[in-house]
């Protein structure tokens, strides 16, 4: 009897239980495929409104797919790991800081979108798409290495008294880093001039610019056209940073930021002098100077500093926080 009972049981669960048990697991085994898409979906968090500058679109994309394309624009994809998360996070609290001054000129600025790809207005960026044309054969696994990195950073941003802050970079200067006080005005607590080591690894570290005395004179009157051409170059102030303050030529006191857009200089860091009929410009490092220096931030990590401690030497008193906005 107890034998033919177990044969009935057997019977009954090969017919109708196991069917039952196999769309389960099918089902269970779907919902986990599903769960996993869905976490892949919104791997890149939140999303933003981009006007693409080049083609004068606007478009949506997720936010950290944006700070992606944004680092891999921004910095070298053959720095170290940690330098790329400290842009990560200075290029994510940029964008923050960026949408939140624009917030009442998106119409003009972005064609109604919250950020742009102008580098002369936003940040530079590079879409996935195009990568190959900026990587070539490395394009697949520099995109990776900087994807990874952003996300392994996801949210962070850098605030100062619970505000985002201007987290302003350049590539590199002359082993100082700049007061953004001396380059823009204003108060700005957490840019003030730091020592940067490893700043001559860049190959930008020391250029040379010449030009015509000629073109010289010429460019300076036509923004200075009281200027007297028998004087040539008197007093040079400079700031904490070693960039030129001011800069007298033929008797007008320049800014030497200004100096540095006529001539298109890769920094207010420079000499001057006349050899001759040529004007000859000696430069030091590259881009305002202000904030984090990607070539200060990629010598800090190759001697074992990570993000944190990167960002916390350029951008002095800020905190990393969470963006939930």
């Amino acid at each position: 009897m107890k034998k033919f009972l177990l044969w009935v049981i057997t019977l009954w669960l090969i017919i109708f239980a196991l069917p039952f048990l196999a769309v389960s697991v099918k089902k269970s085994a779907d919902a986990s495929e599903k769960g996993q898409k869905n976490r892949a979906d919104i791997d890149m968090g939140k999303e933003i409104s981009v006007y693409l500058a080049d083609s004068g679109k606007c478009v949506t994309m997720p936010f950290e797919e944006y700070i992606t394309g944004v680092v891999c624009a921004e910095m070298p994809a053959l720095f170290e790991v940690e330098a790329i998360k400290a842009q990560a996070v200075a290029a994510r609290t940029y964008t923050v800081s960026k949408i939140n001054a624009n917030a009442n000129d998106l119409q003009d600025a972005h064609k109604g979108a919250s950020i742009c790809t102008s580098p002369a207005h936003c940040q530079a960026y590079v879409p996935k798409e195009e990568i190959s044309k900026k990587w070539g054969n490395n394009a697949e696994e520099f995109y990776k290495k900087i994807k990874s990195a952003v996300l392994d950073t996801k949210g962070e941003i850098l605030t100062y008294q619970n505000e985002p802050i201007r987290a302003v970079f350049h590539s590199s200067n002359n082993g100082r880093t700049e007061n953004a006080s001396d380059v823009w005005g204003g108060d700005f607590p957490y840019l003030k001039s730091v020592e940067s080591l490893g700043e001559d690894l860049s190959p930008k570290f020391l250029t040379e610019y010449t030009v015509d005395y000629k073109v010289f004179c010429d460019t300076v009157k036509k923004e200075y056209p009281d200027a007297d051409l028998s004087k040539f170059v008197g007093d040079i102030s400079r700031t904490e940073g070693g960039a030129v303050d001011t800069i007298e030529i033929f008797g007008i006191k320049i800014k030497g930021t200004k100096m540095r857009s006529m001539f298109m200089l890769k920094s207010a860091n420079f000499d001057i002098k006349k050899d001759g009929e040529t004007v000859i410009f000696t430069v030091h490092g590259y881009g305002h100077g202000v904030g984090m220096s990607q070539y200060g931030a990629n010598y800090m990590a190759s001697q074992g500093k990570n993000y944190a401690e990167i960002l916390a030497v350029y951008y002095n008193g800020a905190q990393i926080s969470m963006y939930n906005s």
